[in-house]
C-alpha cells in the first residue's frame, strides 16, 4: 500500500470515519490490519496477542474474516488457495476502534463484527 498523508485533525478524521472516500477506506482498513498484526487478504502468521496460539512448534496462520461467527468446529479441513488446512479456532475482533487524532480527542469507527479463524497448516 502507497503511504498517503491524511488530514487527521479531529474534524477531518470524523468525517474520514462517517464518510470515507476509497483511499481514505483503505488507510482505515489498514490501520485496523496494523492494529490486530494481520493481511485483511491473506493468511497471515497467528499474531502474538493470541497467546494459545504464538511462538509455538506448530506455525498457526489465521484468516480474516468479516460479518458473523461461522459453525466450524475443530477439525473441519478448509482449502485456501490450494492448500490445506485444519480449522483449530476462531477469535473475535473489536467492533468498535478507538483512534487518535492529530490534535487530541478519540474517534471510534465501528467496524462491525469479524474475526479470525485459527488454521494449522497441513501440507
Amino acid at each position: 500500500m502507497t503511504t498517503q498523508h491524511f488530514d487527521l485533525s479531529y474534524n477531518n478524521f470524523k468525517r474520514m470515519i462517517e464518510n470515507p472516500t476509497p483511499e481514505e477506506k483503505d488507510f482505515l482498513n489498514q490501520c485496523f490490519a496494523d492494529l490486530y498484526e494481520i493481511d485483511l487478504n491473506n493468511l497471515s502468521d497467528c499474531p502474538y496477542w493470541i497467546e494459545s496460539y504464538y511462538n509455538q512448534n506448530i506455525n498457526y496462520q489465521v484468516q480474516y474474516v468479516s460479518g458473523y461467527w461461522e459453525p466450524k468446529k475443530y477439525g473441519d479441513i478448509l482449502i485456501i488457495e490450494g492448500k490445506k488446512y485444519l480449522y483449530v479456532d476462531s477469535q473475535s475482533l473489536s467492533e468498535e476502534i478507538e483512534h487518535e487524532a492529530e490534535n487530541g480527542g478519540l474517534l471510534y469507527e465501528n467496524r462491525g463484527y469479524s474475526y479470525l479463524r485459527i488454521l494449522k497448516p497441513l501440507d
